[in-house]
């Protein structure tokens, strides 16, 4: 009887008020009469109430830990009270859905190599926590997404991060993943945290992403592989914090990353984007069109902003602290900074065809030598500042190629030591090109000196790739 009674709730937006209410106290007077309560607790009843529930209905978890794989049915809300935990058995999802459904208030357990949700339909998740020792958190293949108020948190630790598997079958590897997906799948998320995966935080292919970040704290934090990232996707996030990138073997460490896929480009649009406190590099976009507005990236162990081919059109920009540069613009369709900061980067090392290089630099913007059909330079740097970075604010280098458009207007350079402001070489610019540049402190001393060009960094295998959806 307490089992079969689940399956008698019916879907609150199915009933009036008052039907509803009369619903409630009968079944609240059947509990009382058998001695039970009526909603499952055991592996048998939840998967009986599952199977006998209609569209539109809601079959509801007890306060407790049920251990199972369980198949919502098409159109079916499983819901949960405080205390109602569902947890892996095997390798099998916890929960998997085909057709619609909805799942809200319980949490989510996997330790088995498995994943936690499965969606293959339109799957709406709210109010659940995901926590995962081994496998994967929430797994989307070609359907649409809703999160809200949604955590996922895995197993890596500082302790682990430097030398943790990559398989699932031996710890968490992905919160969320999404393939498979067509611009007509949407993958939502608002006020969805994610934490402690070994390979990406999200990784979505394909499909139209829109994230919300929380109103406060990290979105991401302390992901060893990649925060974000999306492959061949319209990807729209707002008030996005990631913080804390870990990097461990053969993993990078990337807050965000933007790739094509069966050559689709990705395209970003990031508004309040902060990437902070981390690894490895902050945004790395791939052959894709970056957009920026009101985005900082500082205290990182390499690059804040890496972008190679594509375009990256920022306003607003900060870039301060991070290893290597603040932004590196390499054979770029085009690169366009209105109004930002790129102050005290520190010198890192970089291996890439063209060799090793030690760079330290607020904004290099560069034409690979190897690249034999890469653009012409193309530069829009308007209220600028580069201050204090350890090797130069800003360097040009087109490799000796065309240079299409090099727009230099309102921009601030400052030097102190041997440090450069702003140079160009292999690359035949206009007299006049710096006309609208302020030298401070060493900069035009040292500017005027300079005549051996320095070491550039060339195009790399892009080390986001380790976090492109994997199939299941």
């Amino acid at each position: 009887m307490c089992a079969s009674m689940a399956s008698l709730v019916p879907h609150p937006l199915s009933l009036s008020r008052s039907a509803l209410v009369g619903a409630l106290v009968v079944l609240t007077l059947l509990a009382t009469l058998t001695g039970c309560d009526a909603r499952p607790c055991d592996a048998a009843a939840l998967t009986n109430a599952l199977a006998s529930a209609r569209d539109g209905e809601t079959v509801e978890v007890g306060a407790c830990r049920i251990a199972g794989a369980f198949t919502i049915p098409d159109g079916v809300t499983l819901s949960g009270v405080a205390g109602s935990v569902l947890a892996s058995v095997d390798d099998r999802a916890v929960l998997e859905a085909s057709g619609r459904a909805f799942v809200r208030g319980l949490d989510v357990e996997v330790d088995h190599g498995g994943f936690g949700v499965i969606g293959r339909g339109e799957l709406s998740i709210e109010d659940v926590e995901v926590r995962v020792t081994r496998g994967v958190g929430i797994g989307v293949e070609a359907a649409s997404l809703t999160a809200t108020r949604v955590s996922l948190d895995g197993p890596i630790t500082d302790e682990n991060a430097d030398f943790a598997a990559m398989s699932a079958a031996e710890t968490g590897t992905f919160g969320l993943v999404a393939r498979g997906l067509t611009r007509d799948h949407t993958i939502t998320l608002d006020d969805v945290h994610v934490s402690d995966f070994a390979v990406a935080g999200v990784s979505i292919g394909g499909g139209v992403l829109t994230w919300q970040g929380r109103d406060s704290g990290p979105d991401v934090e302390g992901v060893r592989g990649v925060g974000l990232a999306i492959f061949g996707t319209i990807g729209a996030v707002f008030s996005l914090e990631v913080a804390g990138m870990r990097s461990g073997v053969g993993m990078p460490g990337i807050g965000v990353v933007a790739s094509p896929l069966a050559g689709e480009e990705a395209q970003l649009l990031a508004d309040e984007l902060s990437v902070h406190d981390g690894d490895g590099y902050g945004l790395f976009g791939d052959g894709s069109a970056i957009s920026l507005r009101d985005g900082r990236f500082a205290d990182l162990g390499l690059i804040g902003v890496r972008v190679q081919g594509g375009l990256l059109d920022a306003e607003d920009l900060v870039a301060e602290r991070n290893g290597g540069a603040g932004v590196l613009a390499i054979d770029t369709e085009s690169v366009r900074i209105e109004r930002g900061r790129l102050d005290a980067q520190r010198e890192s090392l970089f291996v890439t065809m063209l060799g090793s290089a030690r760079i330290a630099d607020g904004l290099q913007v560069v034409r690979d030598p190897m690249s034999a059909d890469a653009p012409p330079l193309d530069l829009t740097l308007v209220g600028v500042s580069l201050s204090d970075n350890a090797r130069a604010g800003l360097l040009l280098d087109a490799s000796d190629g065309a240079i299409a458009t090099l727009r230099i207007e309102d921009v601030t350079v400052s030097a102190t030591g041997t440090s450069l402001g702003a140079i160009t070489q292999r690359a035949s610019v206009a007299a006049g090109w710096d006309a609208m540049i302020t030298r401070a402190g060493a900069a035009a001393a040292n500017d005027a000196a300079f005549s051996t060009p320095i070491d550039v960094v060339g195009i790399m295998m892009p080390p986001g790739l380790i976090a492109t959806p994997p199939p299941f």
